[in-house]
């Protein structure tokens, strides 16, 4: 990603921090809505898995000119999600469903290089997972690989 689509994405995640909890809402509400099939995958009380997944799109969102820092972490819930049937279609899917919910949370402030910014650094967030989901088998193998 370039610097300026960094500082664009982390600017707009700053002022939308403050209503976390209704993007990640809104998010599931547009995923769920536009892709009943996904449900499945989530657990029926999606509070602590919202509470993962702020954390680790924090960390990522912190951290895009660094993703060294983050990369490890990352991998490993990509083999993860394998476990929990997730796909690799799966992950533009999301992709919409977050940046329906940013367009809804932030309004008219959601300009289209802002969201083609969101789209450059999810892509990037899931790239990293997605290698880590090819590398799943060895999810199986690892007993010190929290499930």
């Amino acid at each position: 990603m370039k610097a300026e689509q960094i500082e664009r994405l982390r600017t707009c995640f700053e002022e939308l921090s403050s209503r976390s909890g209704e993007l990640i809402e809104r998010f599931y509400s547009h995923l769920f809505q536009d892709h009943p099939e996904l449900r499945k995958l989530f657990p029926e009380d999606t509070g602590q898995q919202t509470r993962h997944f702020l954390g680790a799109f924090t960390l990522s969102i912190e951290n895009l000119d660094r993703p060294e820092l983050f990369r490890q972490t990352l991998i490993r819930m990509g083999q993860r999600h394998t476990t929990y049937g997730v796909e690799v279609e799966h992950y533009p899917l999301v992709r919409e469903a977050l940046i329906a919910a940013v367009r809804d949370v932030g309004g008219e402030a959601i300009t289209p290089e802002i969201a083609d910014a969101w789209r450059e650094g999810i892509d990037a967030i899931s790239q990293i997972m997605i290698e880590g989901a090819a590398q799943s088998s060895r999810v199986d193998e690892d007993p010190f690989i929290d499930r």
